[in-house]
């Protein structure tokens, strides 16, 4: 964490949080999310596992413009915590925008809509496509839809993230399991 300079809370999740953090040595901005791994059952250690060999198989194997790009993790053993270094999304998430909408009384316009749904097929698709037999997300959910805002264009890119309950498939294997928000 020497490297980085902590800032706000983005948001929590059942196990740990996530932070908009700064590198040092170049001003770039990223997430982190944070894991305190101390107080996980073993259970949960392998699930913390799964999602960062998730996350660098889609980086290795994906490398999605629509997908939440992982850069790095690392233990920090002061805190006992997992740390997953990740892009951020500086538009905050979809529930974001649908809740502002709603509490204004507006709708997203249409061409929004179809664009944003256009970009989180598309990242599925990529996923599921990663050989031998894809990767499910299995909690898709306006709070894992982040987005960015393109520095030219000003328009919204969806990014994919929140990989937590992810499942790599095996070749000929089937996904059997209910997981995810209901």
């Amino acid at each position: 964490m020497d490297d980085y300079e902590c800032g706000d809370v983005l948001g929590r999740g059942a196990f740990g949080a996530a932070f908009k953090v700064t590198r040092k040595r170049d001003n770039c901005n990223f997430v982190i999310k944070k894991v305190d791994i101390g107080s996980l059952t073993e259970e949960e250690k392998k699930e913390t596992k799964r999602e960062v060999l998730i996350m660098q198989k889609l980086a290795e194997l994906c490398d999605h413009p629509n997908i939440v790009a992982y850069y790095d993790s690392f233990l920090d053993t002061s805190l006992n915590q997992l740390c997953i270094v990740m892009e951020y999304a500086d538009a905050g998430a979809l529930s974001d925008i649908v809740k502002e909408n709603k509490n204004a009384g507006t709708q997203l316009p249409l061409d929004m809509i179809l664009q944003l749904f256009t970009q989180l097929a598309l990242a599925v698709r990529a996923m599921h496509a990663v050989k031998p037999a894809g990767i499910l997300h299995r909690d898709l959910k306006t709070q894992n839809v982040f987005l960015k805002r393109d520095a030219q264009s000003g328009q919204l890119d969806v990014k994919l993230g929140d990989f937590g309950l992810s499942k790599s498939l095996k070749e000929d294997e089937m996904a059997k399991t209910i997981v995810g928000t209901p």
